[in-house]
């Protein structure tokens, strides 16, 4: 091709549109539902992502799944070295095509992931362009959406009003791969630099990526070396999405857990976070620094009880649970709306037995027969006797004072 970027090269398009049918790296379920009667109720409805044309439509699913670091990456401060994780997903944003949530994280936070945007292609005088897009939010963020790479079809719908154009860079094709650099620097002021440039490069099963931060005299302050990158390759990482036909969507972290399952009548300690749909926390036990506890069994919103049904302690999860199984029509407390989608982050801390019942003193013991029953008195400690008597002692003082003032009174008769 004598103009490489112009546009994707033929054999590129072919390549990309051969791997449509790559896999997820997450494993995704999709079961009944356990209440007939629910299924499709209050249940928000979703769009496909929308795609220009079968060229970016084939990149997006290039893309789309789980990507972690061939090795280990060396983080700023005291933090220590860690594998770096991308989750990918095509999703719907209302006015826009060719859109796509990525989310980065370390290997051993993927529940809290450090930053996540809207990847778009979009066609400019004829050359494919990336652009990334924040949430335009505080910091970037909007928490009601992470983790949902796992599973997009309850992605809430944003339209462009809710992002922010960042950066945008210019792709070229060569041999199946994609790449391209930021033509100019973008302003930053991450790790003491005040400009920054990044680096891309797409293929089959591997994403390479360079983001450059440079100071005031332009001396590089972080980032990989010029030439160099940071390498991605399609790995399971072990994050399970769980899909239930009334809505209920599970996503699982991998972590160490402990115990057993929680059984009915146990008490369940979890730390949570709730959100609506447009990233405001409408409650969370983090902000009151209190766990909370239940009883398995207890009589919580239904989607919360379908999806902990197995709660065990280490166990981290993400759930959205669809209006219907939530507060419904009525909302709750001023915070949840009427037809609300709720999404929980929830950390099992602990699971144990209740606490035996407390036992009630026994009623004084009556003695004698039917009709003149007598009860046995019981006798104070010493202290408390020492300290009645001495109050009906003062309490006889008083009144004996207060009858000699009267007899002494002016005008009283003698």
């Amino acid at each position: 091709m004598k103009n490489t970027r112009t546009s994707l090269s033929a054999v590129a398009i072919a390549t990309l549109i051969t791997l449509c049918g790559v896999s997820h790296a997450q494993q995704v379920q999709t079961v009944k539902a356990l209440e007939p009667g629910s299924q499709a109720v209050g249940i928000p409805i979703r769009q496909e992502p929308a795609w220009s044309d079968e060229e970016a439509k084939a990149v997006g699913q290039l893309l789309k799944g789980s990507w972690k670091t061939t090795q280990a990456v060396a983080a700023s401060g005291t933090e220590q070295a860690s594998d770096i994780v991308i989750g990918i997903a095509p999703v719907y944003v209302a006015g826009m095509t060719n859109t796509m949530y990525v989310e980065m994280a370390r290997a051993d936070g993927l529940n809290r992931p450090y930053r996540h945007l809207i990847w778009r292609l979009t066609k400019v005088k004829g050359t494919w362009h990336l652009q990334s897009h924040e949430f335009r939010r505080p910091k970037g963020q909007l928490a009601s959406v992470t983790g949902l790479w796992a599973e997009p079809s309850v992605f809430p719908v944003l339209n462009g009003d809710d992002l922010v154009a960042t950066m945008d860079i210019p792709l070229a094709s060569s041999g199946g791969k994609l790449s391209g650099s930021t033509p100019v620097g973008y302003a930053t002021s991450i790790g003491g630099a005040v400009e920054m440039t990044s680096q891309i490069e797409i293929s089959e099963g591997k994403i390479n990526v360079a983001d450059r931060g440079f100071s005031a005299d332009g001396k590089q302050v972080w980032g990989p070396a010029e030439g160099k990158f940071y390498s991605f390759a399609k790995a399971d990482i072990g994050v399970t999405a769980k899909k239930w036909d009334n809505g209920l969507v599970m996503i699982s972290y991998p972590g160490a857990l402990t115990g057993e399952p929680a059984k009915d009548g146990e008490l369940v300690t979890v730390n949570y976070a709730g959100y609506l749909e447009n990233g405001t926390v409408f409650d969370s036990s983090y902000e009151r620094n209190q766990p909370f506890q239940y009883a398995k069994g207890s009589k919580l919103i239904e989607g919360w009880n379908i999806a902990m049904a197995d709660a065990q302690v280490g166990m981290k999860r993400r759930v959205v649970i669809p209006s219907a199984l939530a507060y419904g029509e009525r909302g709750s407390r001023g915070k949840v709306p009427p037809l609300a989608t709720l999404i929980f982050d929830l950390d099992v801390l602990k699971v144990e037995a209740a606490p035996a019942p407390v036992q009630a003193p026994a009623a004084p013991e009556i003695k004698g027969g039917p009709g003149s029953p007598t009860i046995t008195p019981v006798e104070p400690p010493p202290e408390i006797k020492k300290k009645m008597e001495e109050d009906m002692r003062r309490r006889m003082e008083e009144k004996a004072k207060k009858e000699a003032e009267k007899a002494a009174a002016p005008g009283n008769p003698k």
